[in-house]
């Protein structure tokens, strides 16, 4: 009953176009479209025709404004989803400051707790080494072996060099 137009006509092969070929069919698609809405508005401004004679292209009209209204409905709540997330993301991005801020603190504390730890076992342990030192002097020079001390062999005593207190 309904043939198609010369434009459903000019759309019959439009695979096998180019880019720019394609481009060019479908502006003068919408050229012929406007022309031909621009005449039937005319039309029924001087009275030729009638919203019954109109009808068919009223429905279009609808259908494209429903869809358009369902589109716009459709990205509304994509920008909305989009914007709960960016703010949901901000509110992330702030506790995870404060977290590693929290966290640098904690560190911080640590090392200097473990810093004096260390500092404090250091002294012990040049303390532990200093007593041993003399310790292990005082044993050899009581065992008579002078010589592995230092001391001369002419020169004989009983009395041995015994470190003071190395804390002072």
């Amino acid at each position: 009953m309904n043939k198609p137009g010369p434009c459903a006509m000019r759309l019959q092969d439009i695979e096998s176009l180019s880019p720019a070929s394609k481009s060019a069919t479908i502006r003068s698609i919408a050229n012929d479209i406007s022309s031909v809405f621009i005449r039937i508005y005319k039309l029924v401004d001087r009275g030729i025709l009638s919203s019954k004679h109109t009808a068919p292209i009223d429905e279009v009209i609808q259908i494209i404004t429903r869809v358009e209204g369902s589109h716009r409905r459709m990205l509304g709540r994509t920008i909305r989803r989009y914007q709960r997330r960016a703010k949901q993301w901000r509110r992330e991005k702030r506790w995870m400051r404060r977290q590693f801020g929290e966290f640098v603190k904690r560190s911080d504390a640590m090392h200097g707790r473990w810093k004096k730890r260390v500092e404090k076992l250091n002294k012990e342990l040049a303390y532990t080494k200093r007593v041993f030192k003399c310790d292990f002097l005082h044993t050899i020079a009581g065992n008579g072996n002078r010589r592995a001390v230092g001391e001369d062999k002419s020169v004989r005593t009983n009395e041995t060099s015994v470190a003071s207190d190395p804390l002072q």
